[in-house]
């Protein structure tokens, strides 16, 4: 998704909470459990973006947090890191989250939420400077994403959200291992089940 076609899709949101109040209603808090499909965007510190798809599971504990599982798909035609060439890389996050949500008796439900998790990378690399030919690499690491946003409360059935965040698909403390990480933003509907 390019930059311009996010900016239209949250102005269309905006417009549409406006030009719709009497659709938009605060919502009775109840137990239960949800499914999320979302759009990840991540623009990496190295200038690269990553993208793809996320589904979750998740079930309220109480009014204000939540917990869940889900996995992503998030790829990259090129990536360069640490002196080396990635091609083809390809990242699925498998994971649990927890989602603290400041007040669900809103239009606006604005959230805290925490990701952790294992990624499993596959991809391509050879050295910057070699001809030679690419190596296959397949390979897993801590995933974690730490961020906020906000749900849109649609009806007692659908929300909209949106958070923006930290993540990193394979956490380490060797500077040298592949990590694509840098800011990434979700935009996705969750309804209940």
């Amino acid at each position: 998704m390019k930059k311009n076609s996010l900016v239209y899709v949250l102005i269309g949101i905006f417009l549409f909470s406006i030009c719709t109040p009497s659709i938009l209603k605060a919502q009775d808090f109840t137990k239960s459990y949800h499914i999320g499909a979302e759009y990840n965007y991540l623009y990496s510190t190295h200038s690269t973006k990553f993208r793809g798809p996320t589904i979750l599971v998740d079930k309220d504990l109480n009014k204000h947090w939540a917990v869940g599982v889900g996995v992503g798909y998030n790829t990259c035609p090129y990536h360069p890191d640490n002196g080396l060439d990635l091609k083809d890389i390809k990242l699925i996050p498998v994971f649990a989250n927890a989602q603290y949500t400041f007040s669900r008796n809103k239009i606006f439900a604005p959230y805290a939420i925490l990701k952790t998790g294992v990624t499993f990378m596959n991809y391509e690399k050879k050295q910057e400077t070699s001809s030679g030919a690419y190596n296959k690499v397949k390979e897993a690491g801590l995933y974690t994403y730490l961020g906020g946003g906000t749900n849109l409360n649609i009806n007692k059935l659908f929300q909209l959200y949106l958070n923006i965040g930290l993540v990193g698909y394979k956490m380490s403390f060797n500077d040298l291992d592949i990590n694509p990480h840098g800011v990434a933003g979700n935009i996705g509907l969750r309804v209940k089940i």
